[in-house]
C-alpha cells in the first residue's frame, strides 16, 4: 500500500489505512479522485462500510485529528480506569506505560509523575501505594479529561520557545503565535537538581530543542526566557554550560527575557488552554487488499 501511495504528499499510509489530509474540500475531492484511481489501478478494493469521507474529525490509530489540531482518543483513559490500585512494581509499570500514551498531551507530565516514577526505585517487596499516590493518580485522570490540543505546525508562521523550571523537572513548550504546538516535560536526574537555576533554564532550553529539532530545524525560533543571564550567552560561562551553548549555536535562536509573572509556560501548565484553531479537512479510507467489494469505478465518477 505504501509504495502505490507513497508518492502522494497528502496520503499517510499505515498498512491498510488510508489517511487523506486537504487544506480546502475542492482540493479534498480532487486529492480523493486521485487516491481510488491509483487503487484501482493496482486493483486494489475498499471497504466503504468502514471507511469515511469528508471529515472535519477522525479517530486515526489512537488519536483525534481535526481541521483544529490533534489530541489523544479520550476513550482510552477506559484503560487506565479500569485498572485498579498499583499493588507492586509491574502494576505500577503497567499503569504509567498507560499514562504515557498522552505524554505530548499533558504539558508537566514528567513533574507530576515524578513520586510515582521514585517508586519505582524501591525494592518491590516494600512496596506501599499510598493516599498521596491515590491523589496523584486521581489527579491524573483529570489532567487526561482537559488534555491540550497540539495545533497544526503552519511554517508560514514564527516560532516560540518558553521554558519553565522547577527543584525536580523541567518543561518546554513550542508556540506558533497563541497556537501551542508541541509540548515536552523532564523529570531532573539527581545530579541535575543540584545545577544551578540558570544551569537548570539552558538545560530546559537545550533538551527542548532538542526535542523539537525535527519540527524547528532550519528556521528561526525565539526563546522567551525569565532569566536575564541567558539573554547573555556570550559572557563567560563554566564547561558545562559552554558545551550547551555550542549545542545551542547549531540554531538560529534570539533571546527575549520576559518577567517570570509573564512567563507562558508556567501558566500554560497550570491552565491547559489552546485557542485560534487552523483549517484543514481530512479523510481516512479503510483498503481491504483481499476482498472484491464496491467497484471504485462507482466512486471515481
Amino acid at each position: 500500500m505504501q509504495q502505490i501511495l507513497n508518492v502522494l504528499d497528502f496520503v499517510k499510509v499505515y498498512l491498510d489505512d488510508i489517511l487523506i489530509h486537504s487544506e480546502n474540500i475542492d482540493d479534498h475531492i480532487q486529492h480523493y479522485k486521485i487516491v481510488l484511481e491509483r487503487l484501482k489501478n493496482h486493483n486494489v478494493k475498499i471497504n466503504f462500510d468502514k471507511s469515511k469521507f469528508i471529515q472535519y474529525e477522525v479517530k486515526y490509530f489512537g488519536f483525534i485529528i481535526s481541521n483544529q489540531g490533534i489530541k489523544a482518543d479520550i476513550d482510552k483513559i477506559d484503560n487506565i480506569r479500569n485498572l485498579h490500585e498499583p499493588q507492586n512494581v509491574k502494576q505500577l509499570q503497567k499503569f504509567l506505560g498507560f499514562v504515557n500514551w498522552f505524554r505530548d498531551f499533558l504539558p508537566d507530565l514528567s513533574k507530576i509523575l515524578i513520586p510515582l516514577t521514585d517508586k519505582l526505585k524501591n525494592n518491590s517487596k516494600s512496596f506501599e501505594w499510598t493516599k498521596k499516590d491515590e491523589i496523584i493518580r486521581i489527579k491524573i485522570f483529570n489532567l487526561i479529561s482537559k488534555q491540550v490540543l497540539l495545533s497544526h505546525l503552519d511554517y508560514t508562521k514564527k516560532f516560540e520557545l518558553y521554558s519553565d523550571v522547577s527543584d525536580v523537572g523541567l518543561s518546554a513548550l513550542l508556540f506558533q503565535g497563541n497556537r501551542l504546538i508541541a509540548t515536552y516535560s523532564y523529570k531532573l536526574l539527581s545530579a541535575e537538581r543540584n545545577y544551578t537555576t540558570v544551569e537548570k533554564e539552558l538545560l530546559a532550553i537545550v533538551k527542548g530543542i532538542k526535542h523539537f529539532k525535527n519540527m524547528i530545524w532550519g528556521y528561526q525560533i525565539t526563546v522567551y526566557t525569565d532569566s536575564k543571564n541567558l539573554t547573555y550567552l556570550d559572557s563567560p560561562s563554566n564547561q558545562r554550560i559552554t558545551h550547551w551553548k555550542i549545542a545551542l549555536s547549531k540554531y538560529d535562536l534570539t533571546f527575549i527575557h520576559v518577567e517570570e509573572s509573564r512567563n507562558i509556560a508556567a501558566d500554560y501548565m497550570s491552565r491547559f488552554v489552546n485557542d485560534n484553531p487552523s483549517s484543514h479537512s481530512l479523510m481516512i479510507i479503510e483498503s481491504d487488499m483481499s476482498k472484491n467489494l464496491i467497484s471504485i469505478d462507482d466512486v471515481i465518477h
